[in-house]
């Protein structure tokens, strides 16, 4: 699907139509990605999937833990301030 056919205008509409009218919104934009992607072909599904399924496996441990997503740096200023403590540097 090429951005400048009138199928992606209409495309575009329905999925934003979709977004604004029902409640569950990240499965619109999921739904429309798929969708997207299906079009392009089965090398740009493969890949739309596997980042789909990559980004939804990390969010686990993100719920989990969120320090690990910061540098340790960032970590240590953190906490020195949280402590009272100014940090170096």
């Amino acid at each position: 699907m090429s951005y400048d056919t009138l199928y992606f205008a209409l495309f575009l509409a329905a999925t934003w139509a979709a977004f604004m009218v029902l409640p569950w919104r990240g499965y619109v934009l999921l739904v429309a990605s798929i969708a997207f992607y299906a079009v392009a072909g089965v090398r740009a599904s493969l890949l739309a999937a596997a980042i789909i399924l990559v980004n939804y496996a990390f969010q686990f441990p993100i719920m989990r833990d969120r320090r690990w997503l910061c540098p340790r740096r960032q970590r240590e200023q953190r906490c020195a301030r949280h402590n009272g403590v100014h940090a170096l540097g």
